[in-house]
């Protein structure tokens, strides 16, 4: 039997983003916003500080209704499972392999009784978190205390620049994986976990 499949707009999509991450990270303020483009649709997450962009994505990469094939430049098509609890999940794809790419053809049974076929009006959703200056300063901080003290500068917008690539490189990675969201349930400070060696740092450095 063939199943129907509900098209969803990128409007209403967003939506239901909105949703998935106020459910997930309560009190924390996310700006989402969807556009549309000649060929598709996507949509942009953006925030201060809170969760990583990873945290974000693994809730809201499955709101894509697009994957990608770089080994030959070509884009497929995705379903999804959309339940009546706002939870999502994927349904089925071609893949590209019938096109000599690498990507397979694949198919899943719906994840809740309630779940129907939908397809995304988001190509695409891209999550970039930006860090506020108090945020950045505790982030190089930290950095100064786990590797020692090297070239930095600090520019008063929050941007920082190491004279070295493979420094700045360390750095960003350690930034990447640094939440500063914290549960409404616990305790609303800013920064979060941050020891006794790096208030020192924060306190001694003229930044």
């Amino acid at each position: 039997m063939k199943i129907e499949t509900q098209y969803i707009s990128v409007t209403d999509t967003a939506k239901l983003i909105r949703r998935t991450l106020a459910k997930r990270f309560p009190g924390q303020v996310f700006s989402v916003k969807s556009r549309k483009y000649s060929g598709g649709a996507s949509i942009d997450i953006n925030w201060f500080d809170g969760p990583t962009e990873k945290e974000v994505e693994s809730v809201t990469k499955c709101f894509q209704s697009r994957n990608f094939d770089g080994s030959i430049d070509m884009g497929v098509h995705v379903d999804s499972w959309l339940a009546d609890d706002g939870s999502v999940s994927f349904a089925h794809t071609a893949g590209t392999q019938g096109s000599g790419g690498f990507l397979p053809a694949a198919s899943q049974e719906p994840h809740d009784a309630t779940a129907k076929r939908v397809s995304f009006g988001s190509n695409f959703v891209f999550a970039s978190r930006k860090l506020s200056v108090e945020a950045t300063k505790i982030t190089l901080a930290e950095f100064h205390v786990k590797w020692g003290d090297c070239d930095d500068h600090f520019a008063q917008d929050g941007y920082v620049h190491f004279d070295h690539y493979e420094i700045q490189e360390r750095y960003w990675k350690m930034v990447s994986a640094r939440s500063f969201y914290t549960d409404p349930t616990s305790s609303p400070s800013v920064p979060q976990s941050v020891d006794s060696d790096v208030e020192l740092m924060l306190s001694n450095r003229d930044f």
